[in-house]
């Protein structure tokens, strides 16, 4: 893995303006493009209180070969009853089509079952973003509902039997 998540913090809002200030990063997001330090610093705060909840977590996707923060991933409406969440995730585009966000995911999704216990992941995705859609399907993510709301968005599920292979075969493949 060239890759590894750490707890998004404060400090890391300058490195995230960055991304979330780019219209081509934000197309797909539900956020409008930055345009100043303090939401960067005002979306962390919020992403934090909702961690310190239990509803969401949000990861910093960092470089091991430097730490440079690279982009973000996380788990949004964690319902541990149902035992469901929903994955979310954004990379600078510098880092696209390298193969750094399959790397981000694996380890999200390993931290879903593993330490959060969840069993199904959702992802909304706009039907136009392909290359989420393809990077969701490596998972073995399946449609499971098209649906027409501002973004018209494209329901993907996955659930940790079928996604538990995938990973397992993966890392072994890294040793």
């Amino acid at each position: 893995m060239r890759v590894y998540l750490s707890p998004l913090q404060e400090k890391d809002a300058s490195k995230v303006f960055a991304y979330w200030s780019d219209e081509e990063v934000t197309r797909y997001m539900n956020i409008e493009p930055f345009t100043t330090l303090y939401q960067a610093e005002s979306m962390i705060a919020l992403l934090q209180s909702l961690t310190k909840e239990g509803k969401a977590t949000r990861y910093a996707i960092r470089l091991k070969t430097s730490d440079e923060i690279i982009g973000t991933c996380g788990l949004n409406r964690i319902d541990y009853d149902k035992k469901q969440a929903e994955i979310g995730y954004d990379l600078g585009r510098p880092f696209w089509k390298k193969g750094l966000m399959t790397e981000a995911l694996c380890l999200l999704l390993e931290k879903a079952f593993e330490e959060f216990h969840i069993r199904e992941i959702e992802a909304k995705v706009d039907p136009n973003n392909k290359d989420s859609i393809t990077l969701l399907k490596k998972f073995s993510f399946q449609l499971k509902e098209a649906y027409k709301s501002d973004d018209c968005t494209c329901l993907y599920t996955v659930n940790k039997e079928k996604v538990s292979a995938i990973l397992s075969g993966r890392s072994k493949s890294k040793k």
